[in-house]
């Protein structure tokens, strides 16, 4: 999702869309690294918040 948010031609329109991670493989570092959650329901309450 995010490298075809940045492919696009209105690049900087398209980065200003604000994404909400919600872990659901079995190794979502990314989740960890950016919202310090690691399961679903604490990953949304993180990003409504």
């Amino acid at each position: 999702v995010l490298n075809g948010l940045l492919c696009r031609k209105d690049q900087k329109e398209a980065i200003s869309i604000p994404i909400g991670i919600i872990p659901a493989g079995s190794d979502n570092s990314l989740v960890w690294t950016v919202l310090g959650v690691r399961d679903p329901v604490s990953a949304a309450i993180t990003i409504v918040k």
